[in-house]
């Protein structure tokens, strides 16, 4: 922990490497589609300088993984921000795209841990050449399809993409408990894996395709945040390589006491047709 910050990032061998260092000494001009321009120079694979082009760079601590060898979901924590600021890009190398995921919490009175975020398209610089006219785009390819993702923790849960706007996951086996936590926050754990086995939640979803088999899913638990504020609220990015049935996720959420967290985490998953989700009934708690 620093800062007051819980900095998680999944290590264990069967199930990821350490994060990725190979965007070290590279250097990237993003130009997006709603004007703004963005410099990311990563210095090592831990350490970027970052800044809208033309003014004054910042110093932030990232972390990278790759969805291909030349697909990767980068993302870091902004530093020295009143509310917490979380900003990630999914960078297409092959096509010299970009999307970026921007996240905010501390936003909303009383209620810290929901997360405001946009989704913006754009495009990467290469010097004396035009922009690529093309860009990444939302998608409805993942509709009726399920993913049954396995986590290095233990953690089992099915994702279930039968609308073109919501995400629904269903608990298949819990992680274990964290040895480090307080009695009375395993309780409230408990309590948590309890209640998801019994309610589910329609969150809102944006599905986008970056290429033929590797696709983009950013979502926000506002439903579970509504309903309970010290619960929910968070972003996750799963960029997710279809072929090869695997995921890299940057969670930006809240540990069960409640101190800020942002990670990497890789998973591997079993895709399913999803026969009967025309019929499936919209969550109760769904806005």
């Amino acid at each position: 922990m620093a800062g007051n910050r819980e900095y998680k990032f999944e290590s264990t061998d069967k199930y990821m490497k350490k994060l990725d260092a190979t965007l070290a000494g590279k250097s990237f001009r993003l130009v997006l589609d709603d004007g703004q321009e963005i410099v990311l120079a990563f210095l090592t694979g831990e350490t970027l300088l970052v800044g809208a082009y033309g003014e004054p760079m910042r110093w932030e601590r990232y972390a990278a993984l790759r969805a291909d060898e030349q697909t990767y979901l980068v993302t870091y924590e902004r530093t020295g921000q009143p509310e917490r600021i979380c900003d990630t890009y999914v960078l297409d190398l092959e096509n010299s795209l970009v999307t970026r995921i921007f996240a905010k919490q501390h936003v909303i009175p009383g209620r810290d841990r929901m997360t405001i975020n946009s989704v913006t398209f754009g495009a990467i610089k290469r010097d004396f050449e035009d922009l690529p006219m093309k860009r990444h785009s939302r998608t409805m390819d993942l509709v009726g399809k399920t993913a049954t993702w396995h986590y290095a923790n233990g953690f089992v849960n099915k994702h279930i993409y039968y609308d073109a706007n919501y995400y629904r996951f269903e608990i298949q086996e819990n992680p274990r408990l964290d040895e480090r936590l307080s009695e009375s926050e395993k309780e409230d754990v408990r309590r948590d894996e309890a209640l998801n086995r019994t309610w589910f939640f329609d969150e809102p979803a944006d599905y986008i395709k970056i290429k033929d088999g590797i696709y983009l899913i950013s979502f926000v638990e506002s439903n579970t945040n509504r309903l309970n504020a010290a619960k929910g609220g968070s972003n996750l990015v799963i960029l997710i390589n279809m072929k090869e049935g695997f995921d890299v996720c940057r969670s930006f959420t809240h540990t069960a006491s409640q101190v800020p967290q942002w990670g990497m985490y890789k998973a591997y998953a079993e895709f399913e047709e999803d026969e009967g989700y025309k019929d499936r009934e919209p969550s109760p708690f769904r806005t």
